[in-house]
């Protein structure tokens, strides 16, 4: 990373949830060297592919990205991160190898990228972002805990409560391929799917115009799952 880019996101990176409250000097001696770097993808590009890549860590500084499973066709979509996203920890201290995720803009988008050589400097040389560090695996942890009560959701309600909170951007999910492809991202039918949306809505928690859903409350959505 070079010292013009560094001024450049210099607020999106310490304003960040992996180094808020860091010594802005630590971080600057790491994010200078050659374990950190700034990448570019454009729309439907790869930011990561853990199978030919080395570990890293990424910190999305511009634009929206969306985290899949790998596979030979398109894998299964994880969750959708936007500037000041944070993704690939596990792959940065995980010693089994290659990540089993890839990271793909789903618009044009810029993100710093912290090798695991430099990842374990900066735990290292901070208690505060060792702290960060564990914070945000927590997080994923309970995220993805979330998730696998989407694949095991009993009912479509709870089912289309996990899925919005799990794919909506900025508490927005814009439909654009319509409502039955949706139904079948849930995995539910489309006539369940508009009970299910109705129902949200009569209760407050989401509201409909056209193809976009809007979160108006994420509790009453958690307490469905």
């Amino acid at each position: 990373m070079t010292e013009k880019e560094t001024e450049t996101y210099g607020d999106i990176i310490f304003g960040s949830a992996l180094f808020s409250g860091a010594d802005r000097d630590t971080v600057k001696k790491v994010l200078l060297s050659d374990g950190c770097r700034v990448v570019f993808a454009e729309s439907g590009g790869e930011i990561f592919d853990g199978s030919v890549q080395e570990p890293s860590v990424f910190l999305i500084l511009d634009g929206n990205v969306r985290i899949y499973t790998k596979s030979a066709s398109s894998g299964v979509l994880l969750n959708v991160l936007s500037k000041g996203g944070v993704c690939a920890l596990a792959s940065v201290f995980c010693p089994k190898g290659a990540s089993p995720t890839r990271i793909v803009a789903h618009r044009a988008s810029t993100a710093l990228s912290v090798s695991a050589a430099s990842a374990e400097e900066l735990v290292r040389s901070s208690p505060e972002l060792a702290v960060n560090f564990i914070r945000l695996l927590s997080e994923k942890t309970y995220f993805l805990n979330r998730k696998i009560a989407s694949f095991t959701a009993q009912d479509a309600l709870s089912g289309v409560a996990v899925y919005l909170l799990l794919n909506s951007v900025d508490g927005v999910l814009d439909t654009g391929s319509g409502f039955t492809a949706l139904a079948g991202s849930v995995g539910i039918g489309r006539s369940s799917l508009y009970r299910a949306l109705d129902e949200l809505t009569s209760l407050g928690a989401i509201s409909r115009e056209k193809k976009r859903i809007t979160i108006l409350d994420r509790q009453k959505l958690s307490e469905l799952i």
